[in-house]
């Protein structure tokens, strides 16, 4: 399964704060968190939840 990622500024409500701790810009911060693939095998599970 594939997740796609968005980083539309209007969800990025912490981009500003992101980019000011970190001193890169918004568009540096993408790249770098979208240059590596990351592996997830359980996200969480509650009872009743299924896993399809």
């Amino acid at each position: 399964m594939v997740l796609q990622a968005y980083y539309g500024i209007e969800v990025a409500l912490d981009h500003e704060a992101i980019s000011k701790y970190t001193g890169l810009a918004f568009s540096e911060i993408i790249k770098l968190h979208t240059e590596e693939y990351y592996y997830v095998f359980v996200v969480g599970i509650k009872p009743s939840f299924t896993l399809s």
